[in-house]
């Protein structure tokens, strides 16, 4: 790179003077995402959702980017051999507010748990942290609770001790091999924990555990055992969320605001190009265009949500990044000349494609609400 530009304008430059340049122009944008992001509401918000006791609803969630096999030395993956590169978005959204107060790079290699100490760190007493799989820890559960956040997690299957008030074991899956309901509630200490909270063992549409089995026989490469087939069939969360607080239903309904942040994750890689980095084999290159593409991405989610604001209407994730992305020629070149009034009502056009586009199913906050309509909640919030 450095050879072509000196060719292109006379002028001798190295590889480091280019280097440094580009290091500083990632610093700048990853300042210029977080200034953006704290003045910013980007994501829909659960405005109007009230849960007792609850102050904020955060999610956690992270993503990979496929890079160059040369930067493996850097960015390892989790391919074999430690051959493969990749980067990690780690994000923590506060879907109450709409904000995004946490984003944070790393390599792909790293477990999404490893950044639970910035989850109590941007987290406050009454928030409610939901989170998959790859953030199960009981003595982070424990902790959790003790710091009086509240919590809903998925339990992996690979968990087996699961005790009574009495710390007596029960066999959780002994008894869902036999078990004819759908839902299946109880209080244990699951993985070790050392409090008891809400198990909730939720048994799956026929067609979602049917391709389970199906997934699972070809990775497994074997007839699957009884236990293996049982497995596949149920959802297990655990939450300290009482009762009182929040149903079944409605515990259900707030794991399924993760899928907000997963289309998210789905729009920046489809729409905004996020990881078309395979050709890039410069660590401080592959940095700045992600910060960029966020930056990119911000701006544009504040465009959204200023139009839904404004409209009292609701654009979904992936609906507005294709719309957007359709016309980003024409943005760029209305930035260059800084035509603020036709975007603007390009913008606007583009919201009124979207809401033209009619909803054929609710929405996950509209089955959310309606699930807290249907229970019976305390009139005073109440503590972990």
């Amino acid at each position: 790179m450095a050879l072509e530009i000196g060719l292109s304008t006379g002028i001798k430059i190295s590889t480091q003077a280019i280097a440094d340049k580009v290091k500083r122009a990632e610093g700048m944008l990853r300042s210029l995402v977080r200034l953006a992001l704290a003045h910013s509401k980007t994501l829909p918000n659960t405005e109007g959702v009230a849960i007792a006791g609850v102050k904020n609803i955060l999610i956690a969630d992270a993503t990979s980017i496929s890079l160059n096999n040369a930067l493996a030395p850097i960015f390892p993956s989790t391919g074999s051999g430690g051959k493969m590169a990749g980067i990690k978005l780690h994000g923590l959204f506060n879907v109450t507010t709409g904000e995004l107060p946490y984003l944070n790079l790393t390599e792909a290699s790293r477990s999404d748990h490893t950044t639970k100490d910035d989850h109590f760190t941007i987290s406050n007493p009454g928030d409610l942290l939901i989170r998959d799989l790859g953030y199960f820890e009981a003595p982070d559960l424990d902790r959790l609770h003790r710091e009086k956040r509240f919590f809903i997690t998925r339990v992996s299957m690979t968990v087996t001790q699961f005790l009574d008030a009495a710390d007596q074991q029960i066999n959780v899956w002994d008894r869902l091999i036999s078990y004819k309901g759908f839902n299946l509630e109880l209080n244990l200490k699951v993985g070790g924990g050392k409090f008891l909270h809400r198990f909730i063992a939720m048994r799956l549409p026929r067609k979602k555990w049917m391709k389970r089995l199906d997934d699972l026989s070809k990775e497994k490469g074997r007839a699957l055992t009884k236990l293996e087939k049982t497995q596949a069939k149920w959802n297990l969360m655990i939450t300290n969320l009482t009762v009182e607080q929040a149903s079944r239903e409605t515990i259900q309904h707030l794991y399924e605001m993760r899928w907000q942040i997963e289309l998210l994750w789905k729009s920046l890689k489809s729409s905004l190009g996020i990881d078309r980095l395979r050709a890039a084999t410069c660590e401080n290159v592959v940095r700045a265009f992600i910060w960029a593409k966020l930056l990119n991405t911000v701006l544009l989610l504040n465009v959204r949500g200023l139009v839904t604001y404004h409209d009292h209407q609701e654009i979904g994730l992936i609906k507005w990044f294709r719309c957007v992305s359709a016309s980003f020629a024409k943005i760029r070149e209305m930035l260059r000349q800084k035509q603020w009034l036709a975007l603007a009502r390009l913008f606007r056009e583009l919201a009124q494609q979207c809401f033209n586009q009619k909803h054929s199913k609710p929405s996950t906050k509209e089955k959310l609400n309606e699930s807290i309509d249907l229970h019976n909640k305390p009139t005073r919030g109440s503590n972990p």
